[in-house]
């Protein structure tokens, strides 16, 4: 998942993408106005962070422009407790949520999870990939026709598999959006987890048809052109 951080701090810019691609997520920066607005028209982004407090245009224009031309991409404004005012403004013209400074990292994680959560299940309330079906609503998947009867830990990895489908997902952006607590990365549970699914779905040691392993990279939902595609939820039989 790809965020866009328009910060005019050096020091606060490097800490945020340092901390935000540690968790798996690739970032790009901007320190201006107009830079954001070139970045935002030529690249996708998951997430936007915006620092309302920038010298060369005020903020909340930009946070209105952003949300003007690109209406479904999550803003998280960024300001001083003082600013208050201008980041409840914010809300009112488009921002989806706000951290006040000085950032406290926990919580912004934790507010950046939430944001790109509620837009996934936005995006996608229906998924099919190859005879795999998901129901983001009813968290439910089916094979064909067939229900396959998982545990919540494993809905959760089909879904967010299916959902970024086009690329490959690290066992770190893994534990950060489906397990949502400390785990040690070191530990084997996402491997654990990944094999009983595959089990589940159908695919065996010699080919794997629905699920792939990037050795040293992640794990990729294997998609076939035309594939990924909002669908109707199969009646269950």
């Amino acid at each position: 998942m790809k965020i866009l951080i328009i910060e005019e701090d050096d020091n606060l810019l490097k800490i945020l993408c340092r901390i935000i691609q540690q968790k798996g997520y690739e970032t790009d920066s901007a320190e201006s106005n107009t830079a954001a607005l070139e970045m935002m028209n030529a690249n996708t982004y998951d997430l936007v962070i915006l620092d309302i407090d920038l010298s060369d245009h005020d903020g909340l224009a930009t946070c209105q422009s952003i949300r003007k031309e690109h209406a479904g991409v999550p803003i998280l404004l960024l300001s001083g407790k003082e600013n208050l005012p201008r980041l409840i403004k914010g809300l009112n013209l488009g921002a989806d949520d706000f951290v006040t400074k000085p950032v406290h990292l926990q919580e912004l994680l934790a507010r950046i999870r939430s944001l790109l959560r509620r837009d996934m299940n936005d995006r996608n309330p229906l998924l099919k990939i190859q005879d795999i079906r998901f129901d983001t609503v009813e968290r439910a998947a089916w094979k064909g026709s067939r229900r396959i009867h998982l545990t919540r830990r494993e809905l959760s990895i089909l879904e967010y598999l299916m959902v970024h489908a086009d690329r490959v997902v690290s066992q770190e952006e893994l534990l950060e959006h489906v397990w949502e607590t400390s785990v040690n990365y070191f530990s084997n549970t996402v491997r654990v987890h990944i094999h009983s699914l595959r089990k589940k779905l159908g695919d065996d040691n010699k080919k794997n048809r629905y699920i792939m392993t990037i050795q040293g990279m992640g794990y990729k939902f294997l998609v076939q052109p035309g594939d990924k595609e909002q669908c109707q939820t199969p009646s269950e039989s």
